[in-house]
């Protein structure tokens, strides 16, 4: 589940389905934007978390983010899952979904 609301995107996560062989022992997520010669933005660090679900703070509302998942294990990282998520102004809430991509924020 993805939830961006005013200048901050929450992202949960099921373990994957295979592990390689090892325990997961935590997950990466790295952050970029979708676009990223249409601005300049102060590069937000790659997360590292044990748990499923993180909160990226301090982007910039009405700014598509593109937000890649892996999972480390004794092996390494696996293969990344990637999300976009446009992160709107909390007087419109809502949860973001694959089908909602497409959402208005005011200029």
């Amino acid at each position: 589940m993805l939830v961006a609301v005013d200048v901050q995107v929450t992202l949960s996560w099921d373990s994957p389905t295979y592990d390689g062989g090892c325990e997961i022992e935590g997950y990466s997520v790295d952050v970029s934007l979708v676009n990223p010669s249409a601005r300049t933005f102060s590069q937000i660090p790659p997360v590292y978390c044990f748990e499923h679900e993180v909160v990226i703070e301090d982007v910039e509302n009405c700014v598509p983010y593109r937000f890649e998942i892996k999972a480390e294990n004794c092996k390494g990282y696996g293969p990344g899952q990637s999300v976009v998520a446009t992160p709107i102004p909390s007087s419109t809430p809502r949860i973001v979904t694959a089908s909602s991509l497409g959402i208005w924020c005011p200029k």
